[in-house]
């Protein structure tokens, strides 16, 4: 080979190997090079009420848009809801990196789990995260019918290994104890085994062990301390103040419609449920409320039955510092089949097939009237009357029946306020073709001359995510005025947290005096002579709206 052939061959050899590194150079910026296998892990292995767990990921080669993060329970059983959350990657900042970490809040469901980057190339898994299932967990209370007993509700895993409750007057010395009792429920007790449509039987999980206890001869006006479980786990010490039943005034907290935070795979949830709750324990840290009153719709499961882990979480700050009363919603009861269903009713399959299982199984009302479908409990000055407007109310039902005993039983003089709440409203500003609108006029139509007789003074409602308030009215019309009311005051309170409908008409009829939207609780105040009640939006920290009804000496 001559000299120019050699120098021919080493122009090609140097073009070639500039194309080489340019092609290279290409690549390098089209294709992340990994330094590893693919890896997915998190910081903790262990939860035993809830963790904040990170998951981190590495060499993931080829990440695309449709990768996901899966948390799925483990081990998986048939029948039951097999993942937990399902998150796109593109949700994470540099995902296309093939590297990336997420935050999530993980509750002790009394399951263990996985985690998964779920790719083409494979579903890669973290070490399984552990979780402590005897824990005792989602204390509640309630009002019993004795004005010095409390019930207290509470869930565990595991056995049941003689639940019980202890209390005293100091955190440290607990010296009152009371045994507990257990129940559940499973898939077979809920109506999607035998009806059609619902989801319930898709997205089922087990609800765990379901213990209550009865905190008996608890002094008033005083801080109870306690702690629930059993001998192989106890919660941590929290307490409550007994307020007096007897006293002249009351304060509590009202709402409906609350739902919980977005950030599960279930639908059906709104992030302004966590700040009315944020706002309400603040309320609670500034002073004790005799009681909180949610008026259906509650976790808005649907089906969805992590829903009401979540839920219990989710209110655990208040409700086991405060009597958490309830009343049962379209989102607890309705289901395809459901004995009541008259022609006129807009009753659809909102439950998802629980058809109020799972309601009456995790609460416990005051035995005074049908479990906790319908029951009163006299606090102060005031009668409360709770009712269901998803079970028949119409005239001479059982309902009605036990409505008009319990109207006439009520002394005046020692409770001269009688509040009625339910899901529904009797009174709504929508226009007339409106299906809520249609279905309170029915609900007047069976109700309202109960409380025209007996002298009603309040209705609560919800069902509509807002806020109205009528004048003091009785068959449509006007009748008095708020410091000499002739007839119910009616508030709709269904504004809670759960998102409304977009661009909803409304009406003006004549009784309808204040609407608005915006999300938060009522505050209300009642002594023997009045009736105050506040709404408070935007997580608590604006007054929307005040009224004071006078009662005047009969």
């Amino acid at each position: 080979m001559n000299s120019k052939q050699r120098s021919r061959l080493a122009l090609i050899i140097l073009l070639v190997t500039v194309a080489l590194l340019i092609a290279v150079g290409i690549l390098v910026t089209i294709l992340p090079i990994h330094h590893g296998r693919p890896s997915i892990s998190v910081n903790t292995l262990h939860v035993r009420i809830k963790e904040n767990v990170t998951i981190t990921w590495e060499n993931i080669d080829n990440p695309s848009i449709n990768d996901r993060i899966t948390v799925r329970p483990f081990p998986l059983i048939v029948g039951e809801v097999d993942q937990v959350f399902d998150i796109n990657v593109t949700t994470v900042a540099g995902w296309e990196s093939g590297s990336g970490s997420l935050t999530l809040e993980l509750l002790n469901m009394r399951r263990d789990y996985t985690i998964e980057y779920n790719s083409l190339n494979g579903p890669f898994k973290s070490e399984t995260i552990m979780v402590d299932r005897r824990t005792p967990m989602q204390g509640h209370l309630a009002f019993t019918s004795e004005a010095t007993r409390m019930s207290l509700m509470w869930v565990s895993g595991g056995e049941s290994n003689d639940p019980s409750v202890q209390w005293g007057y100091h955190p440290e010395v607990l010296q009152f104890s009371a045994k507990g009792s257990t129940t559940t429920y499973n898939l077979s007790n809920l109506c999607s085994q035998s009806k059609g449509g619902h989801f319930s039987k898709d997205f089922y999980w087990n609800p765990g062990l379901i213990h209550t206890a009865f905190l008996s001869d608890l002094p008033f006006n005083t801080t109870i301390y306690y702690r629930f479980g059993q001998t192989d786990g106890w919660s941590d010490v929290v307490s409550f103040y007994h307020t007096d039943p007897f006293a002249t005034s009351i304060e509590f907290v009202a709402f409906g419609d609350l739902g919980v935070k977005c950030d599960s795979v279930s639908p059906w949830c709104s992030d302004y449920a966590a700040s009315t709750l944020e706002r309400i324990e603040q309320v609670i840290d500034e002073r004790p409320l005799d009681m909180i009153l949610h008026i259906g719709d509650l976790s808005y499961s649907t089906g969805y039955a992590i829903r009401w882990e979540q839920f219990f979480d989710e209110i655990g700050p208040i409700a086991s510092r405060t009597p958490y009363m309830v009343a049962t919603g379209n989102h607890e009861a309705n289901y395809i089949g459901q004995p009541f269903r008259p022609s006129w009713s807009n009753y659809g399959s909102d439950s998802q097939g629980e058809c109020n299982v799972p309601y009456e199984a995790r609460f416990l009302m005051p035995k005074t009237g049908q479990g906790n479908n319908w029951w009163s409990i006299e606090r102060g000055p005031m009668h409360l009357i709770v009712l269901s407007t998803e079970h028949d109310f119409t005239t001479s039902s059982p309902q009605w029946n036990w409505l008009l005993q319990d109207l006439r039983s009520v002394d005046r003089v020692k409770t001269p306020w009688i509040v009625i709440a339910g899901h529904r409203p009797m009174y709504i500003a929508l226009p007339e073709d409106n299906k809520n609108t249609i279905m309170s006029h029915h609900i007047r139509s069976h109700l309202e001359p109960l409380m025209e007789k007996y002298k009603v003074d309040v209705g609560l409602w919800g069902h509509v995510h807002s806020y109205e308030r009528t004048r003091p009215v009785l068959q449509g019309h006007c009748v008095g005025n708020y410091t000499d009311p002739k007839g119910p005051v009616h508030f709709v309170i269904g504004m809670g947290g759960m998102e409304a409908p977009q661009n909803e008409a409304r009406s003006s009829p004549e009784w309808s005096t204040f609407q608005s939207g915006g999300y938060g609780y009522t505050n209300i105040r009642v002594s023997r002579d009045s009736f105050e009640l506040e709404y408070w939006t935007d997580g608590g920290s604006s007054l929307r709206d005040s009224i004071t009804l006078q009662k005047k000496a009969e």
